[in-house]
């Protein structure tokens, strides 16, 4: 195995050298960046935040503000809490069609070509919508999903941690907990 690795590695390395790496704006390569700067976004959102407990000790009337909704509807609890939903059922709906393709060996590919599909065909978008929600959307989709469990008991009645004004285990609270227990693997 390690010969195989290390074989693989001269072979691109000296077609490396015959071509130079050139990068070309096509949606996989454009899907990748827009999912690396999202995974950048989402992470920096909790490690540069002024009110995050390990870099400064900033509150707000007793109530960490990083526990506050966004002002911005697509940065709100609710807003990511369906979304997060929405590309849980999208993914769960897609996956068995795409292992169905895998095993198959035609995932991504142009049947009729033998080649990888291309904008408007089936498998581009199949390809393509596994990719993001399987990679780009996930730790968005997981942060929303756990955060419906995190409850401020600081403050009575007790509300969400992300979102105060959903209380605790009131009727909204406990319909977005069996959304997640159904969609959730």
């Amino acid at each position: 195995m390690i010969q195989w690795i290390e074989t693989a590695e001269d072979e691109f390395s000296n077609v490396s050298k015959e071509k130079p790496l050139v990068l070309q704006a096509n949606m996989s390569n454009i899907m990748v960046i827009v999912g690396k700067v999202t995974s950048i976004y989402t992470l920096s959102a909790f490690a540069f935040n002024e009110y995050v407990p390990w870099t400064s000790n900033k509150s707000h009337n007793g109530v960490n503000i990083v526990a506050q909704s966004g002002t911005s509807w697509y940065n709100s609890y609710v807003f990511q809490f369906w979304f997060g939903m929405f590309c849980s059922i999208s993914f769960a709906a897609l996956t068995p069609i795409a292992f169905m393709k895998i095993k198959e060996g035609t995932f991504g590919l142009d049947v009729k070509t033998g080649q990888p599909a291309k904008f408007p065909h089936k498998q581009f978008f199949l390809s393509k919508i596994i990719t993001t929600i399987g990679g780009s959307l996930f730790i968005p989709t997981m942060k929303a999903f756990i955060e419906t469990f995190v409850c401020n008991h600081s403050i009575n009645p007790w509300v969400m941690y992300y979102d105060h004004s959903i209380e605790c285990l009131s009727g909204t609270h406990i319909l977005y907990m069996i959304c997640l227990l159904y969609t959730s693997p």
